[in-house]
Formats: structure tokens, C-alpha cells, sequence
């Protein structure tokens, strides 16, 4: 009897030691889903929300170009001319196209126009009002044979004029808008670094 109370009682330990080192474990917690969301890269692509906080991948880097440097393009200056009071012409140039200066002569020819006879009958001794009046007019100048018009010119209210021209050979044509007052062509010579002084008589036809 001793003996099987015994047994019972060893049988009886080794269960609660058995039941004592059963441990309980968790089921391991299935994975979240994240939502079929997507985002635009700026370069056009896009991109879905993954991890653990379902949080929107990174974007790409933008890849680095480079842009080709272009050679600056030829400055085309507008096709005009200014005419300067010597008969030459200056162009715009630069890369503002910018009209240089004319240039600065030192020649020419200077004078006045006067315009007579103002009295019908010359009197002895002359009458101080019937002398020569000065005279506005205009004066286109030509080469010497006349087949090139260089330049034009008008006079002051007083008669007088100045005009630079190159050291040539030159024809003064007197401009009529009538019959009369009519002027008279002349040929004049102008030498380097001096201005010719020039006398341009128009006529008024009284006689």
C-alpha cells in the first residue's frame, strides 16, 4: 500500500512540473496592409506608401544635365547711313549699333549769298538801297563735272553758310524754285585745312 501511495505521489510531482514549464506564446501579429496610394515625382513618376508607418517611398533624384553653351549669335546692325555735311557716310557699328561721329573736317567753303540788282536803273554814285540784299537759299554741291551730288546746304537768314567739305575740286549749284531769283554756278577749290571763301550771286532780274 506504501508503495503505490508512493508511486501516486511521484506520478502527482511530475505533472505539476510538466503543467509549470509550459510557457505560453503569442501568435506573431500578421503584417498591416498600407493603402493603394501613390504620389507624383517631379519627374513624372510615382511612387506608393510601404513600411511599417505606411509612409510615401522617397522620389528619385533628379538626374543632373547640362546644357550645351551656345555660341552668341552675330549682332546684325540695321542696313542705314547718316550723311554727314562732307558728303561721307557713317553706318551704326558695335555690338549696340551705335552711329559713330561724323567726322571733324578742317576744309571747306564759307561765304555768303546776296541777291540783286534790287533797284531797276544803277545810279552814280551808288544809292546805299539799292545795294545787294543778303539771301536764303539752298546750294547743292557736286563733283566738278558735275554728275555726283555730295552734299546740300542752305544759308542763314543773313546770307551767310559754312560748310565742311573733303580738299577737291567741287561745282556749286544755286537751287530756283522760279525763273528768278536765278543763281549762277560757280566752280570752287578747296585746299586741306582752309575754308574757301565763296561769294554766290542770285539774280533778280530787274533791270
Amino acid at each position: 500500500m506504501k508503495k503505490i501511495i508512493i508511486v501516486l505521489s511521484a506520478i502527482f510531482s511530475l505533472a505539476a512540473g510538466c503543467q509549470s514549464a509550459i510557457v505560453t506564446q503569442t501568435p506573431p501579429a500578421k503584417p498591416g496592409a498600407c493603402t493603394l496610394e501613390a504620389k507624383q515625382c517631379p519627374d513624372g513618376s510615382y511612387v506608393g506608401r510601404s513600411g511599417p508607418n505606411c509612409e510615401f517611398a522617397a522620389c528619385p533624384e533628379p538626374k543632373a544635365t547640362t546644357t550645351p553653351t551656345q555660341p552668341p549669335s552675330p549682332v546684325v546692325c540695321p542696313q542705314i547711313a547718316l550723311a554727314c555735311p562732307d558728303g561721307s557716310y557713317v553706318k551704326p557699328e558695335g555690338p549696340n549699333c551705335k552711329i559713330p561721329d561724323c567726322p571733324t573736317l578742317t576744309s571747306g567753303i564759307e561765304g555768303k549769298i546776296t541777291l540783286g540788282p534790287t533797284c531797276p536803273v544803277e545810279r552814280m554814285p551808288p544809292d546805299p538801297n539799292c545795294a545787294d540784299k543778303p539771301y536764303q537759299a539752298m546750294v547743292i554741291v557736286k563733283t566738278a563735272d558735275g554728275q555726283k551730288e555730295i552734299t546740300r546746304f542752305t544759308s542763314q537768314t543773313d546770307g551767310t553758310f559754312k560748310q565742311a567739305l573733303k580738299p577737291g575740286t567741287y561745282l556749286l549749284v544755286s537751287v530756283s524754285a522760279q525763273v528768278y531769283p536765278r543763281g549762277v554756278q560757280q566752280t570752287v577749290i578747296v585746299n586741306a585745312n582752309t575754308f574757301s571763301q565763296v561769294t554766290i550771286s542770285y539774280d533778280t532780274g530787274i533791270r
